[in-house]
């Protein structure tokens, strides 16, 4: 699969302690559609351009009620499943140093607009461990083809 697309990845983080957090990631990836689902694939590198051991792929499909199911599936150093369908909680896993955790994900919104494999993906959800809140997230992901 060949990187032939620019994918922007800007996330923040509103704690239960108000504190906030922002990342934002800018890299090369790729995307293809297979049997009604869209994938998005990228690999995250550190500042000095080595990958980081993580490789994430977002699978987007049709649900059962007529919204998306968006899969953000990480693989490498780090290791995690999330889940997010607009007004569904989701049991999700995610595998730290320490061991696996699960955390529960409640998705509040998701908006999907890719057209001929380029546009946003947009997701909102909170976080919560032993039905305590953690933290609301935003996700906004933008994917663009690269110049010729």
């Amino acid at each position: 699969m060949r990187d032939d697309y620019i994918i922007s990845v800007v996330t923040s983080q509103v704690m239960s302690d108000d504190n906030t957090d922002k990342i934002e990631l800018i890299t090369a990836g790729s995307y293809n559609e297979k049997n009604g689902a869209k994938y998005i694939i990228y690999t995250e590198y550190s500042d000095d351009g080595s990958p980081q051991g993580c490789r994430t792929t977002v699978k987007i499909k049709p649900s059962e009620n007529g919204g998306s199911v968006v899969t953000v599936s990480r693989r490498g150093d780090i290791y995690s499943d999330l889940v997010l369908e607009q007004g569904v909680r989701h049991q999700c896993h995610y595998n730290t140093p320490m061991g696996l955790l699960v955390m529960g994900v409640y998705t509040i919104k998701t908006e999907i607009s890719l057209n001929n494999g380029e546009g946003t993906v947009l997701m909102v959800y909170d976080i919560d461990f032993n039905s305590d809140f953690i933290s609301r997230n935003t996700c906004l992901i933008t994917l663009k083809r690269k110049p010729q």
